[in-house]
């Protein structure tokens, strides 16, 4: 099956080649209330939303949600052990920086420090968000 829109392709063919599991499990890395900002954003996405536009329903599709009967066939879900939070601390110290790039450096490298511990541990996930500050 060839479709122009990649995005309903998948929708109406499923992957390629399907994930072999019934979870992608998920991590998240930013401050703790984006963390929880996303485990929100997770919790209302399971269901799927609406398409938003009758006229031009390719425009703006349903989604069809986060269990299994999305295209993926399977359930994404935040990994309890892979939802790694920067100390406030830390976000200060980068958010009072004054040189921008010293600032983009310095989010950067915390931002992979945490990537490189969940990529370590035992509860490393499929795909890791970064939910920024």
């Amino acid at each position: 099956m060839n479709h122009p829109d990649p995005r309903l392709g998948l929708f109406e063919a499923g992957p390629l080649q399907a994930f072999a599991g019934d979870v992608i499990k998920v991590g998240v890395v930013g401050s703790a209330k984006t963390i929880e900002d996303t485990r929100k954003f997770f919790d209302a996405a399971k269901g799927g939303f609406e398409g938003m536009s009758e006229k031009h329903p390719n425009l703006h599709p349903a989604f069809p949600g986060l269990t299994n009967q999305n295209p993926y066939r399977c359930r994404f879900e935040i990994e309890e052990g892979a939802a790694l939070a920067l100390s406030q601390a830390r976000i200060e110290k980068i958010s009072k920086e004054p040189n921008h790039q010293k600032a983009v450096e310095l989010a950067v490298g915390e931002i992979m420090d945490q990537l490189r511990a969940m990529d370590e541990s035992g509860d490393r996930p499929h795909v890791a968000i970064v939910a920024l500050p």
